[in-house]
C-alpha cells in the first residue's frame, strides 16, 4: 500500500508562504522515524438517548444505526503533539481499509513512517477525519491550538463541511492520551498501533408524523393524521392546522473542533474530548456571549437566522416529510449555553414549523379576508369579534382603524392571506436536549444541541393558534399583531405551550423530542 507523508517543520505555520513540505512514498525504503499504525472507530450505531444524560456520558433511550454515508472516513489528518504542546508532525494519510464491522467501523491507516518523531519519545495524537491540512489552521507559531474553532460564513456552507455523504467531519471522542514510541532498537520499524474513537460534529433531526388520535378535541389530542391538527371547533365544522414546512433558526455559526466538557460551560477547567454528564457542560465557543444579554443584543452576529427582530431575508422552508416512521430532516451545528437561567430564546436552537390553516364546514372566510384569534378561538371577519368585544371603547367597528399594537394589547392575533388566498401559522420548537421532566424549571443542559446526537422529533398535538408573523423571515414592521411575540430574553421554558412535541435524544447519539405546539 502507497501512504503519502506530509511533514511540516518545527517553522509550522499550516497555509503561509514560509512553511515548506515534502511528501514521501513509505515504499522507498527504511528511514529515521517512528513508525504509526492509526485506527479510528465509528460508532454505526449512535448511542441512543431519550433526552437526558447519564452519569457515564451515556443516553438513556440506547443507541440509533448511522447510514454508511454518516460513519465512512475516507482521509485522516494525524496530528502528533509533543510534551511541551509543540507539533511534531502532520499527516495527511488519504488511504484507509476497514479492519472491522458491527457496532462500530474500525479504520486504520496501515504502517506508515512518521517523521519528526523520536522513537523514546511520548506523544498525543488529535485526528480529523474527512479533511485535509489545508482545510485546517490549528497552530499559533508551532504551537497546537486546542481552541480553534471553525466559523462559518453561510448555512450551506457550514452543512456541506460537517456532513456531506461519506465526508461527515470528525474528530477525537474521548480525552487524549499520551502514546509512548517504543524504545527498542527491535521494535523501530514495528509501527505503533494507535485506537482512537471519533465521533461526527454534527447533529441531526429526525421528523415522524403523528397518527390519527381516536379523539380530536382541542388542547387534548389534536392530531388528525398527515400532519393535521384541529385547533378549533369539530372535525366536521371547524378550523385545522396542517404543518408543511419547517426552517430552522438560532442556528450557532461557530464550534470548536474537538468537544470540550467543563463544569460550568466555561472553558475553565474545561476537558477536551471529556463525556457529557447529568450535571456538567458542553463548551460552546461564544460561552462568554451567552452569559448575559447584553444591550447590542441585535448587532452580535454568533447565529444564522436569529431571533432578536432582525429581519432576515429569503430563508426558504423546507417541505416536511410525508413519512409515517421517523426520516431525517436535517443536520445542524452544536450550540450549547453555559448556566440554567441562560437558557434563553437569543441563544437556543429552534426548529420552526410552517402550518397552513384550513376551514371545515360553515367556519371558511370570504374570500382575501383577514381572520381573527381571540382567546385561542377563531373569527371569520372583524365584524363577528367586534360583536364581541364592542365593550372596549379603544376598538373600532371599522376594521382597518385597528392598528396594530391595539389589537396586540388587546390578546388579539389577525392572520392575512397570501396571494394565493392561503392562511399561515409558524410554532416554535426550542431544542430540548437534556429533559429533566420538569415544565416549568430548567435543568442543566437541558436546551441545546450537541454533536454526534441525533433528536427525534413528533409533534403529538397542537393546543393553539401559531405565532402570525414568520419568525425566520420576520418584516421590518409587523402588518399583523401578535399578542405573543418571540422575546429573545424569555426562558425557553414556558408555560405558554403552543404543541406536545415528543423528544427522543440518541447518541448515534439519538434524541427523540415530543412536542406540544
Amino acid at each position: 500500500m502507497k501512504i503519502k507523508l506530509l511533514f511540516l517543520t518545527m517553522s509550522l505555520c499550516l497555509g503561509f508562504a514560509s512553511c515548506t513540505s515534502d511528501e514521501q512514498d513509505l515504499n522507498t525504503g527504511a528511514k529515521d522515524g517512528a513508525y504509526l499504525d492509526i485506527r479510528v472507530s465509528v460508532p454505526s450505531a449512535g448511542s441512543v438517548t431519550k433526552s437526558s444524560t447519564n452519569d457515564d456520558g451515556t443516553s438513556t433511550d440506547g443507541t440509533q444505526n448511522a447510514t454508511n454515508a454518516e460513519s465512512k472516513v475516507s482521509t485522516l489528518v494525524v496530528t502528533a503533539v509533543g510534551e511541551d504542546g509543540r507539533i511534531k508532525g502532520v499527516y495527511d494519510i488519504a488511504v484507509l481499509n476497514i479492519v472491522a464491522g458491527g457496532n462500530q467501523v474500525t479504520y486504520e491507516t496501515g504502517s506508515f513512517q512518521a517523521e519528526g518523531l523520536a522513537v523514546g519519545d511520548t506523544y498525543k495524537i488529535y485526528v480529523f477525519a474527512n479533511t485535509t491540512v489545508a482545510n485546517l489552521s490549528l497552530v499559533v507559531g508551532d504551537l497546537f491550538d486546542l481552541n480553534k474553532a471553525y466559523a462559518a460564513t453561510d448555512l450551506a456552507g457550514a452543512l456541506a463541511y460537517i456532513s456531506t455523504d461519506n465526508k461527515f467531519l470528525m474528530t477525537n471522542a474521548e480525552p487524549v492520551v499520551d502514546q509512548l514510541i517504543p524504545t527498542t532498537a527491535a521494535d523501530k520499524g514495528t509501527p505503533l498501533a494507535i485506537s482512537i474513537k471519533v465521533e461526527r460534529t454534527a447533529a441531526r433531526f429526525d421528523y415522524k408524523k403523528a397518527a390519527a388520535a381516536t379523539s380530536v378535541a382541542p388542547g387534548t389530542s389534536s392530531a388528525m393524521g398527515n400532519d393535521k391538527y384541529l385547533l378549533d371547533g369539530t372535525v366536521a365544522d371547524g378550523v385545522a392546522v396542517q404543518l408543511t414546512g419547517y426552517a430552522l433558526m438560532n442556528v450557532s455559526k461557530s464550534f470548536y473542533y474537538y468537544k470540550r466538557v467543563s463544569a460550568d460551560g466555561t472553558n475553565t477547567a474545561a476537558t477536551v474530548g471529556g463525556s457529557e454528564t447529568s450535571t456538567n457542560y458542553v463548551v460552546s465557543t461564544n460561552y462568554a456571549y451567552k452569559t448575559n444579554v447584553p444591550a447590542n443584543i441585535a448587532a452580535v452576529n454568533n447565529y444564522f437566522f436569529r431571533v432578536i427582530g432582525v429581519p432576515a431575508t429569503g430563508v426558504a422552508y423546507q417541505v416536511m416529510g410525508g413519512a409515517a416512521d421517523y426520516e431525517r430532516l436535517t443536520y445542524c451545528t452544536e450550540n450549547t449555553i453555559p448556566g440554567i437561567d441562560n437558557q434563553l430564546n437569543a441563544f437556543t436552537t429552534a426548529v420552526v414549523f410552517k402550518g397552513e390553516l384550513s376551514f371545515i364546514g360553515t367556519t371558511a372566510p370570504a374570500t382575501g379576508a383577514k381572520i381573527y384569534i381571540y382567546n385561542n378561538k377563531y373569527y371569520k371577519n372583524w365584524a363577528s369579534l367586534y360583536s364581541y368585544l364592542s365593550a372596549y371603547s379603544d376598538l373600532s367597528a371599522t376594521e382597518d382603524n385597528n392598528d396594530v399594537a391595539t389589537l396586540q394589547n388587546r390578546g388579539i392575533k389577525r392572520y392575512t392571506p397570501d396571494s394565493e388566498g392561503k392562511y399561515f401559522a409558524y410554532y416554535v420548537y426550542w431544542n430540548r436536549h437534556n429533559d429533566n421532566g420538569k415544565n416549568t424549571e430548567m435543568g442543566p443542559m437541558e436546551f441545546a444541541v450537541v454533536r454526534n446526537n441525533l433528536y427525534k422529533l413528533m409533534i403529538n398535538s397542537i393546543a393553539k393558534f401559531g405565532h402570525p408573523t414568520d419568525p425566520v423571515n420576520p418584516p421590518v414592521t409587523p402588518t399583523d399583531p401578535d399578542p405573543d411575540p418571540l422575546d429573545p430574553t424569555d426562558p425557553d421554558e414556558s408555560k405558554d405551550v403552543y404543541m406536545n412535541v415528543k423528544v427522543e435524544v440518541l447518541p448515534w447519539v439519538l434524541r427523540i423530542n415530543s412536542i406540544d405546539l
